[in-house]
């Protein structure tokens, strides 16, 4: 699920880093209106949001990533330890 999330966002930062570049262009072709520039600077602010995000869902997938490792090494540890008192009885 985490992986679904981290790729929606970037598939979320693409789109929006598209509509931005767009906005620049409109906003280059109309230089003093400032309609176009508050749009572009919008958009900007909807982008680092967006990144944001980005950053957040991959330290999430990071951190979660972590504790499997961790789980799955202590019952690697406890299925060991079984196996060994087994043995010695």
């Amino acid at each position: 699920m985490l992986f679904k999330n981290l790729k929606n966002v970037d598939t979320s930062l693409k789109q929006a880093e598209h509509k931005v570049n767009s906005a620049i262009t409109q906003s280059k072709m109309h230089k003093n209106s400032v309609v176009f520039k508050q749009k572009v600077d919008e958009m900007n602010r909807q982008v680092e949001m967006i990144r944001q995000q980005r950053v957040d869902a991959y330290n999430q997938k990071v951190k979660i990533e972590h504790e499997r490792k961790i789980a799955k090494a202590k019952a690697d540890e406890i299925s060991i330890a079984a196996a060994k008192a087994k043995q010695a009885v």
